[in-house]
């Protein structure tokens, strides 16, 4: 049964004020999977605002993937797994508008330890798909292959993320898998920034067969650090395309 336990609201974004006291109901655990919540007239009523905020924050939830409205039975509490999770940190993130190196100063801090978790957890299977990957990535380079290298590398750092056997990982570096996908478009073109790329994956993927966490972790910290120029190099470049294309500025 749904206990009592509403908040009062501020006048200011009620709809993203209700949907976040819901979900903190939900993530607590109080109220859990499968649970109908009450009409929306009854929500309005016990956090004092319209019909229509309480339809909005509903949306919200839905959008997050906490909630789930059959339509002709009402609105239920859905499973809040990794995918609830990581859905809700790719709207978030969208939200913010970070921008590529906010997103990879994240995706650094995380994929170290994710690389380490690899190399303490990979099953013999995974290191495997790792290696094959690594190879497909140099059959990419050989050919000069873009969309296909990139789609190789992005793979081949989520498979890291799934050998690391921690759903947080996951969850969180999902999301970050497309900015991943957009940071290589901008850099490819950068003299030896792919192959310098190939040189680290290759550097962890050794660390994770011999089960070397520090290493697999410093080989990463070195690509990330590699990337992380790279990102400022190529944002560089459009900085200055774009002065360009606008003219000299004779209001100076």
């Amino acid at each position: 049964m749904i206990d009592q336990a509403y908040g009062t609201v501020q006048y200011e974004r009620l709809c993203e004020q209700v949907a976040r006291q819901i979900q903190n109901m939900i993530v607590n655990g109080r109220w859990q999977e499968g649970l109908q919540l009450p009409p929306e007239r009854e929500l309005a009523e016990k956090y004092g605002v319209s019909r229509t905020v309480i339809r909005e924050a509903i949306k919200v939830l839905g959008a997050r993937g906490l909630v789930e409205v059959i339509p002709g039975r009402g609105t239920f509490v859905t499973s809040l797994d990794m995918k609830a999770v990581s859905l809700y940190m790719g709207l978030l993130m969208k939200a913010r508008s970070a921008s590529l190196l906010q997103f990879h100063e994240i995706r650094s801090a995380l994929e170290v330890a994710a690389a380490g978790a690899a190399a303490e957890r990979a099953k013999p299977e995974e290191q495997g798909q790792l290696r094959e990957l690594v190879e497909l990535i140099d059959k990419c380079l050989a050919a000069d292959a873009k969309e296909e290298f990139i789609q190789a590398d992005v793979k081949f750092h989520a498979m890291l993320a799934d050998a690391g056997h921690n759903p947080l990982f996951q969850a969180v570096l999902d999301p970050i898998m497309g900015t991943l996908a957009d940071m290589r478009r901008i850099t490819y073109h950068i003299k030896g920034s792919p192959q310098h790329g190939q040189i680290f994956h290759r550097r962890i993927l050794e660390c994770i067969e011999r089960s070397d966490a520090e290493g697999a972790r410093e080989a990463m910290r070195q690509h990330m650090v590699f990337v992380t120029e790279d990102i400022q190099t190529a944002e560089r470049e459009i900085a200055s395309t774009k002065t360009e294309a606008e003219g000299p500025n004779y209001n100076k």
